[in-house]
């Protein structure tokens, strides 16, 4: 059965896969699919924000008062072509928003702009040009005083990395983003996360050892804490971490415990869609690799109630296969 997502910077490529491998074995290469047409209100705000824009730049009003950046308005125009499909009209407007960004000298907004196009392009299954791109970004973060600026773009670097299959650069810049948090106190909850980052490299290299080592590393940090709250911003990496323990419990011939933390996803994920309906194909994906764990794992009945779960949430949301000429 196929996924409706292979392209998410916000997922664990599929493990076995060695330096300078092509396709993982079995894999049929990424599954295109188009994001969730936003919510009418959303597209109307943005289209309201787009006009006040163009209001503001035209009558010359000091966009310092006006509380807006002047890559505001092609980075509006990126969303809005995206949400239609039009994959160049966006490109164009988002390369617009980093040349706008790289005028003004600004190294955080510059990295952002960089960050933004990354992620488009993941999303777009770009990958040649996001890995391209994020040469670009972790060179531009180099610069800023705030670490977090250059985390994220190593980040998204590791992710852009895996995609072309380049498994050195991808574990450098993981053991970067480790040693980054570990020298400076403003990101020491990005430690684990970045752990997990270099788990996922090793698993990618056949490392099943490496991978272990590095949940066991982590653990501490992702164990369930009664009264604890997650932060946002490190809930992802929850969901990885967890990623990471099922499919390194495969390579392992521990079925079982690869279910068990394939249900863990399932649940983390689910938590996710609830609040983030945009959050579906990683969700759909989940529960069919939940399924195929529990098939192996001797539970046909609740595999199949899982496939069908995620089938219900691809005829819901997924969008990529309609006519919009259609009457």
């Amino acid at each position: 059965m196929k996924k409706p997502s292979d392209s998410s910077p916000d997922s664990t490529p599929p493990s076995q896969a060695h330096a300078g491998d092509g396709k993982p074995p079995g894999s049929q290469g990424p599954i295109k699919r188009r994001k969730p047409k936003r919510q009418d209100a959303e597209v109307e705000k943005a289209s309201a924000t787009i006009q006040r824009a163009e209001r503001i730049l035209a009558l010359g009003i000091a966009l310092e008062n006006e509380h807006l950046r002047a890559s505001e308005v092609p980075r509006q125009r990126a969303l809005a072509c995206s949400d239609r499909g039009d994959d160049a009209g966006a490109e164009a407007a988002w390369r617009e928003v980093i040349a706008i960004e790289e005028k003004t000298g600004d190294v955080p907004f510059i990295s952002k702009a960089y960050l933004r196009f990354g992620h488009w392009l993941l999303e777009v299954d770009q990958y040649e040009a996001a890995f391209a791109n994020s040469t670009r970004l972790v060179e531009v973060s180099r610069q800023s005083e705030f670490s977090f600026v250059l985390w994220t773009a190593l980040e998204q670097r590791v992710y852009c990395a895996l995609r072309v299959r380049l498994m050195t650069p991808a574990l450098e810049a993981a053991t970067e983003a480790l040693r980054l948090a570990e020298g400076c106190a403003d990101l020491k909850d990005h430690c684990a996360p970045a752990r997990v980052l270099r788990g996922i490299c090793m698993l990618e290299f056949g490392d099943i050892a490496g991978a272990e080592a590095e949940l066991e590393a982590s653990r501490e940090a992702f164990r369930d804490k009664p009264g604890v709250k997650w932060r946002a911003d490190l809930f992802p990496s929850l969901i990885r971490w967890w990623e990471l323990t099922a499919r390194v419990r495969m390579e392992q011939q521990d079925v079982s415990g690869s279910t068990r933390a394939w249900e863990k996803v399932v649940l983390l994920r689910r938590a996710l869609f609830v609040h983030r309906k945009e959050c579906w194909p990683r969700f759909a994906d989940a529960l069919l690799d939940w399924a195929d764990a529990l098939r192996l794992d001797g539970q046909p009945d609740e595999a199949a109630a899982a496939e069908a779960e995620s089938d219900r949430l691809v005829a819901e949301f997924d969008v990529s296969s309609l006519d919009i000429d259609e009457g």
